[in-house]
């Protein structure tokens, strides 16, 4: 009805808000002092919800390619919801929304209005306070099914209109932009599958400027293979190095893939559903015999600390054209009292060296870092340790130095990570004091 109200009135916003307030809230307001503007009030919020939600246009008062669409279709309450959810998840943010509301539920927090907008804010998204975006949002969401409660996604109805569902959204959303653009390429590559996987690299770094690795591309492709959304094959025969050959899965559907990369492209957001895994489960995974589940894991295990300090994370999986030549499993904030920038790096080797944590140190000018946390599976080198200790000396950066042991520890009980942390810092302040005495 509403939309059929724009068509008739097309042209004319005055009478677009007018025939609204007609239709939908002609017995709002009784009681005030002037129920007429009040009822004009919640009719012309209604018309710019419209707006916002890209259905009108303002300039014009006409319905927006999208809005005739959803016109067109107004008769099929199905296909009418169904193809507006679609345009929130893809255009407006909805998957923000899903991913919010589970990592409320995994974190155990409830989900209000109040915690929507918290984490909201966290990831950047601006919402005025008092706003009842998310909440709207959710209710739209909830008419098509996506919602089946106020904390429950239904995640097939999610994969019917996208193709994936969030669980396969949320491993997207965690590869790189070259993997992203590896993908767009070869879906829209019109050859027959097997197809050269070389020969789909060169496309994406000619059509979206980015780069792959000559000898390692397999092992660089071998996230889209755990996804299951291809396989790849080596070729026999022939002389020298042999290329690998791709073929998409049934898992691999092209008819929403690009506008889904594009709505998560620059998400900071972390893997929900990984991370509602124990974390000694994600500590026991470091020994893993696949490569690709022990960098998985390495990653969690930055998110996790960081979750469990308290920040709020704001980049991961930062790879060397994000922060000027290395690799950076996570940086977070801690915006509380004073503002504080971690930035965690782990390692799943048996010594970690000077070099290791020189590195990260290095970066911190470029990320804007004040706290360095290194992590290893095994244990620091002398000269890594003494480094680290020269650092806090003399500087107002603060280094920690995590080993294995002490990673399995708070494995076995996170609030061992308070702890150790307390330590850490007391440790650190007694080489600043030192340093600097003040009387």
């Amino acid at each position: 009805m509403l939309l059929e109200i724009v068509f008739s009135k097309e042209t004319d916003g005055e009478a677009i808000a007018s025939a609204i307030k007609d239709a939908f809230f002609s017995k709002h307001a009784a009681g005030s002092e002037d129920p007429e503007y009040n009822r004009l009030k919640l009719a012309k919020n209604t018309r710019s919800a419209l707006i916002d939600y890209d259905l009108l246009d303002e300039s014009t008062w006409k319905l927006t390619p999208v809005g005739t669409k959803l016109y067109q279709i107004r008769t099929n309450p199905t296909e009418l919801y169904d193809e507006f959810a679609r345009h929130v998840l893809l255009n407006k943010r909805g998957l923000d929304l899903i991913d919010i509301v589970k990592t409320l539920k995994a974190t155990g927090e409830e989900v209000t209005l109040e915690t929507l907008a918290t984490e909201a804010r966290k990831r950047n998204l601006y919402l005025p306070f008092g706003s009842t975006h998310m909440s709207d949002m959710r209710a739209w969401l909830t008419k098509a099914g996506v919602f089946t409660a106020k904390d429950v996604v239904d995640d097939g109805h999610v994969k019917q209109l996208l193709g994936y569902d969030t669980g396969q959204i949320s491993g997207l959303a965690g590869l790189s932009p070259e993997l992203h653009s590896f993908l767009k390429a070869l879906a829209n590559t019109n050859e027959k599958p097997p197809i050269v996987s070389s020969k789909i690299a060169h496309i994406a770094e000619k059509l979206y400027n980015v780069r792959f690795p000559e000898k390692s591309l397999p092992r660089t492709l071998e996230p889209l293979e755990q996804l299951g959304l291809l396989k790849l094959t080596k070729t026999t025969g022939g002389r020298g190095a042999k290329p690998y050959l791709v073929t998409p899965t049934d898992q691999f559907n092209t008819k929403y893939l690009e506008p889904l990369l594009k709505a998560l492209s620059g998400r900071t957001s972390l893997p929900i559903d990984q991370l509602a895994r124990p974390f000694k489960e994600i500590v026991e995974e470091l020994r893993s015999p696949s490569k690709y589940k022990k960098g998985i894991a390495l990653e969690l295990v930055a998110a996790n600390l960081a979750r469990l300090i308290g920040l709020e994370v704001v980049g991961w999986r930062l790879r060397a054209n994000e922060t000027g030549g290395a690799e950076v499993d996570l940086v977070a904030d801690n915006p509380r009292m004073a503002f504080n920038r971690w930035q965690i790096q782990c390692k799943n080797t048996r010594k970690s060296t000077l070099e290791d944590v020189a590195k990260e140190v290095g970066l911190t000018s470029h990320l804007k870092s004040n706290v360095v946390v290194v992590v290893t599976t095994g244990s620091f080198t002398k000269s890594a340790i003494d480094y680290a200790n020269s650092i806090n000396s003399t500087t107002n950066l603060s280094v920690i130095l995590i080993t294995g042991g002490e990673l399995l520890a708070i494995s076995r009980d996170v609030s061992q990570i308070v702890i150790l942390l307390d330590k850490k810092a007391n440790e650190i302040m007694v080489l600043k004091r030192a340093a600097v005495k003040l009387t």
